[in-house]
């Protein structure tokens, strides 16, 4: 495990640990697996804040204080991020194969046998279950609505409160990764190499951008655009509002994981930290604003 300085790129610290699954960060803490226990960092020195035997984590998830591990063969557990303190445990019947995702006092799971489960957060209890035609991509609640995808091919809207399809969207690939919402639409990739954008309230299609390169994850929104990374050096960055292009970036080598957007405060705005196949780690921030070439003179007396 190394963490390394958005400001510079220096390495802050470093831990010999054989980490075998994307860690989890929070509460000013790093969360790791690692032979089979859960261990928690202190994120400025790495050193160990606390440990918890835990055979076969697969996914880890941080979200206000908690701490969701989803075992391979399907169990889910919740542990307090600030102790390790078991809370509860869960065993939902299927393996879990996205990332959760909290909304309200709710948490959802995709599993790999087509169903969204929706678990009291607080208890581990299950609230409802709705079965889809494929397993279930990563999830996106929205106030009384839950957004997915599905490898069936179609975009779904359920009703986060009971389950039930308000409506989907039928598309000519599998969807991947997670959805991106602003207050009236709802934007997705599929298979096809298709963006789209979508009426949140009735799922009727706004517009649809081709794509020239397979996608590695969901849309980004960053700085009022949505950003599209493949299997490529090139980030390319569309218009939320018509789907037109808005230019790319190139990283420097192809990408081997999704970016992930910085939002802490800079001067510079939100930035991308992006991972190349190579090993490079690189920040990408938006350039200065261009100064003009002539500048009015102002006088005081």
């Amino acid at each position: 495990m190394v963490a390394v300085s958005l400001s510079d790129g220096a390495t802050r610290w470093s831990a010999d640990r054989r980490v075998a699954i994307a860690p989890a960060a929070g509460d000013d803490m790093v969360f790791v697996v690692s032979e089979g226990t859960v261990v928690a960092l202190a994120a400025k020195s790495g050193d160990t804040a606390w440990r918890v035997p835990l055979e076969g984590a697969a996914r880890l998830f941080h979200d206000g204080g908690w701490l969701i591990v989803s075992a391979e063969k399907g169990e889910v557990v919740a542990l307090r991020a600030q102790d390790g303190s078991m809370l509860w445990r869960h065993d939902p019947g299927a393996p879990v194969v996205q990332l959760p995702a909290v909304g309200g006092d709710r948490l959802f799971l995709s599993l790999q046998d087509g169903r969204v489960v929706a678990l009291e957060l607080r208890t581990g209890r299950s609230v409802w279950q709705r079965t889809l035609g494929g397993p279930p991509e990563r999830l996106l609640p929205l106030g009384d609505r839950l957004f997915v995808g599905s490898a069936d091919k179609y975009f779904y809207c359920l009703d986060a409160k009971d389950g039930k399809i308000k409506w989907r969207w039928r598309t000519g690939g599998e969807i991947t990764g997670a959805p991106a919402a602003d207050e009236r639409h709802v934007y997705f990739l599929s298979l096809d190499n298709q963006l789209r954008a979508l009426n949140r309230g009735n799922g009727n299609q706004v517009w649809r951008t081709s794509l020239p390169v397979r996608a590695l994850a969901g849309p980004l929104p960053m700085a009022g655009l949505l950003l599209v990374s493949g299997i490529s050096a090139e980030i390319r960055a569309y218009r939320p509002v018509d789907g037109a292009a808005a230019g790319e970036v190139a990283a420097a080598g192809e990408l081997v994981a999704p970016p992930h957007v910085v939002t802490t405060a800079s001067p510079l705005g939100p930035r991308l930290v992006v991972l190349t196949g190579a090993g490079h780690l690189q920040l990408l921030a938006p350039p200065p604003p261009t100064i003009p070439e002539w500048l009015p003179l102002v006088w005081w007396d």
